[in-house]
């Protein structure tokens, strides 16, 4: 979909790196991936939710909007031309950290794609009617804090990323 986002299943991240590296020896780049050397910029970790009907998704996401932002994080806002002040959007939630080391958001995913200049096929637009989609977007300086937390190299990170995705999501959207 995107040329530079690449969407691996965490019980494949160890064979990406393997396949990683054949790449680069295969177009005669002479480098070697080693997984401590990486460095992981953003993991986003998410879900999507699919509702009874498009009644329970806007009342799903009416009732996120009305939640409060944890200490030392706020609410995103966006910028009203018609009423010249900062609101809230009506499709979507998102808590972020004021250190920019986290983002929680939950969103109409079909008003997302349907506004997209991208051009989602049709059947993915029919797929994501009456669907939110949740994530967990973490930075650089909340991957480390976990890691060293939990004793984890970076590659045993990446494959605990599953868990650390139902333990993030679940904990927010409380």
């Amino acid at each position: 979909e995107h040329p530079f986002i690449c969407i691996v299943p965490a019980n494949l991240i160890a064979d990406t790196l393997k396949s990683l590296d054949n790449f680069f020896k295969y177009i005669g780049v002479d480098i070697i991936l080693k997984a401590e050397e990486l460095f992981i910029n953003r993991i986003d970790f998410c879900t999507n939710f699919k509702c009874e009907s498009e009644v329970v998704k806007d009342e799903l996401l009416r009732i996120a909007r009305k939640g409060r932002a944890p200490k030392k994080s706020y609410i995103k806002t966006i910028y009203s031309e018609k009423g010249k002040r900062e609101i809230e959007p009506t499709n979507s939630f998102t808590i972020k950290s004021k250190a920019n080391s986290y983002e929680f958001t939950i969103y109409d995913k079909h008003s997302e794609l349907t506004s997209s200049d991208f051009g989602y096929d049709d059947d993915e637009i029919k797929l994501s009617e009456n669907q939110l989609r949740i994530e967990f977007r973490i930075k650089n300086n909340f991957v480390n804090r976990l890691k060293k937390k939990n004793k984890l190299s970076i590659l045993d990170f990446m494959c605990s990323t599953a868990d650390f995705s139902k333990q993030y999501i679940e904990k927010y959207i409380e």
